[in-house]
């Protein structure tokens, strides 16, 4: 095992752990760029909400930043149903045999020059070492009796020590914000899955977290702005390679997600008033049928009331409106 085993085992182990300035492990949840998703105006990473299984709803993103640091009002919240698919779509057509070459090569560029950045701040780190050498040996060499001198040489020795440790921090801070390369069997993966990738993205047997981990092979963040352009969610993908690609896609409307009523049997309620069949005549034919409500339950004269009267189908019912007759 080298020496920088463990500490990139710890590095993994880091990133794994969902924070401020880490995605975290991809999970199974069904929000697609969970740890991916960035407020578009503010810069924050966007929360994941999830509702009851009774909702059958879509999870949301949602900026709650200042909410939480400061009570301050809640930036954006939005569904994530048509969010996800529109970067489904747009990373399924990025990935294309061609385009992933390409990409790859960009990569290795990308790559290449923070190796360069390593190599220079490397440098900068060697000087400053010297530096706090040279610095403690004019200490230790002078005469103790003249302590002006000592002072000053010392005070010195103090501030080389202070600028190499600065540089330290910084190099590792560049550290922590720059990619992790991609290995040889990483690489080798993408290629393979390039070559029929869509079958593989909607198999049955794909699950959300593997969906997430292959999206992250490729997206680094994604900006999200529901509020700039009314009834409009601005989309900004940015790319390992550091391109941006931008689109815009319709907001969904509030309710969208509520249980509805089949058509069909919206439809056959409309066609048994239009011939005057009361609201339990209609529920029974509805059940017979095997019709069932928004809710999943049998139908029954208050519920086809209400379907009847919101539509403009019916009035509001009277004592004797259980027999049709007002």
């Amino acid at each position: 095992m080298s020496c920088n085993e463990p500490l990139a085992n710890q590095e993994i182990i880091r990133s794994n752990v969902y924070r401020i300035d880490r995605p975290g492990a991809p999970r199974r949840g069904q929000a697609l760029l969970q740890g991916l998703a960035y407020c578009g105006r503010c810069g924050s990473r966007l929360a994941v909400f999830y509702y009851s299984t009774k909702e059958k709803r879509s999870p949301g993103y949602g900026c709650v930043y200042e909410s939480q640091r400061s009570a301050g009002p809640v930036c954006q919240c939005m569904s994530s149903k048509n969010i996800d698919e529109a970067l489904t779509q747009m990373f399924l057509a990025a990935v294309s045999p061609a385009k992933i070459d390409i990409a790859l090569q960009a990569l290795e560029g990308l790559e290449a020059d923070h190796a360069e950045t390593r190599k220079q701040w490397d440098l900068q780190l060697q000087r400053a070492e010297y530096e706090v050498e040279l610095a403690k040996r004019r200490y230790e060499s002078a005469d103790p009796a003249n302590r002006l001198v000592a002072g000053e040489l010392e005070k010195q020795w103090e501030a080389k020590l202070q600028q190499r440790d600065q540089h330290q921090r910084e190099r590792e801070e560049m550290e922590r914000k720059q990619i992790q390369p991609l290995g040889e069997a990483d690489r080798q993966r993408i290629k393979e899955l390039t070559t029929d990738l869509e079958h593989v993205w909607h198999a049955p047997t794909t699950s959300m977290a593997e969906r997430k981990t292959l999206l992250r092979f490729l997206i680094k963040r994604v900006y999200l702005d529901g509020v700039t352009e009314e009834g409009k969610i601005l989309i900004d993908v940015e790319w390992h390679t550091g391109a941006h690609t931008k689109t815009t896609i319709a907001r969904l409307q509030v309710g969208v997600w509520a249980p509805k009523t089949p058509a069909a049997a919206a439809e056959c309620i409309r066609e048994l008033r239009s011939v005057g069949l009361d609201y339990d005549a209609i529920a029974e034919r509805l059940n017979a049928e095997g019709f069932r409500s928004a809710k999943g339950l049998d139908y029954d004269d208050r519920v086809v009331g209400y379907i009847a009267r919101t539509r403009g189908w019916g009035h509001k019912p009277g004592k004797s409106d259980k027999n049709g007759k007002a």
